[in-house]
């Protein structure tokens, strides 16, 4: 079977999408060499590559965006209050519920959506 190995998200200022990444989501930069048009994020089992630059997508969530990053959080209605505090640009104000748990999207400030996702406890 096949398996993802690394993720490039594409930027369209690398400075915003660090403090995006490391500050607010608290992703770790293993790499920063190649700044400001690489910079490669820890995460197991693969890498985050951050790529400038890149355009801004404007993808609307329900409608156009083929692709989703999906991130899982223990407690997402204090994720989402902590976001929302620090300005970060919610789809949705309060968690959906679906069959595996709760989610809500989001974007980065380069527009790319983001899924929060706390799985329903076995």
């Amino acid at each position: 079977m096949p398996q993802i190995s690394f993720l490039t998200i594409q930027v369209h200022d690398m400075d915003v999408a660090l403090q995006f990444y490391v500050d607010i989501l608290g992703f770790s930069v293993r790499m920063k060499e190649d700044y400001p048009h690489y910079v490669l994020l820890d995460h197991d089992p693969f890498p985050i590559a951050i790529h400038a630059p890149g355009e801004r997508n404007t993808a609307e969530y329900d409608k156009h965006a083929n692709t989703v990053i999906g991130i899982g959080v223990i407690d997402i209605v204090s994720k989402l209050a902590d976001l929302k505090a620090r300005g970060v640009d919610l789809i949705h104000d309060a968690p959906k519920r679906f069959k595996f748990g709760l989610y809500a999207a989001l974007r980065d400030p380069s527009g790319n959506i983001i899924e929060l996702i706390e799985f329903k406890q076995k």
